[in-house]
């Protein structure tokens, strides 16, 4: 009856340590993914320096109140021409999608876009930092613009630009400097 009663101690000790140890296991994903948490919120709370202040919300309807010339003059300058693209935009404007903002550029066969934020004051807040063009799909609204799923929106290089309806080309342009300056 001892060596059972022994037998049964030990088989107990041993449960109770297989559990303890698969606690601290559980307990290191926790506090991994305590960890992981807190890292993402530090990056969304993140001081996003490439906004660039282009307009403002009048009754409702966004108006740009940065200087349109010189905002075409720094797309054409920052964004790279290809044998087979170049964006050349002559004109500015504020898209509205679907309840967000895109500062919008055209040229004759080419469209350029920029997410767009509005800020707690009503500004209208530009990310410099990322574009998507095209000359495929440059007459789709919802067609090659910045989208940011995943992650923070207007952080540069963060984002994803959504594909042509017709399948053509989207060039994501994204830089350590505002492409709008």
């Amino acid at each position: 009856m001892k060596i059972s009663k022994l037998i049964s101690i030990a088989l107990v000790l041993s449960i109770v340590v297989m559990t303890s140890c698969g606690n601290d296991d559980k307990s290191t994903e926790s506090v991994n993914a305590k960890s992981q948490i807190e890292t993402t919120t530090k990056i969304n709370e993140s001081e996003y320096s490439l906004w660039t202040e282009i307009g403002v919300l009048e009754d409702g309807v966004p108006v740009i109140t940065a200087d349109k010339l010189s905002l075409i003059t720094a797309v054409n300058r920052n964004h790279i021409k290809t044998d087979d693209f170049n964006p050349e935009v002559n004109s500015v404007f504020i898209d509205v999608m679907e309840d967000t903002y895109y500062l919008t550029f055209r040229g004759k066969e080419s469209k350029v876009t920029f997410y767009v934020q509005l800020s707690k004051n009503s500004t209208l807040l530009a990310a410099g930092g990322t574009s998507c063009s095209s000359k495929d799909c440059s007459q789709e609204q919802l067609g090659c613009i910045p989208s940011y799923p995943n992650n923070p929106s207007g952080e540069a290089g963060l984002g994803i630009c959504t594909p042509c309806e017709n399948e053509g080309g989207c060039t994501k342009t994204s830089s350590g400097i505002s492409l709008l300056e």
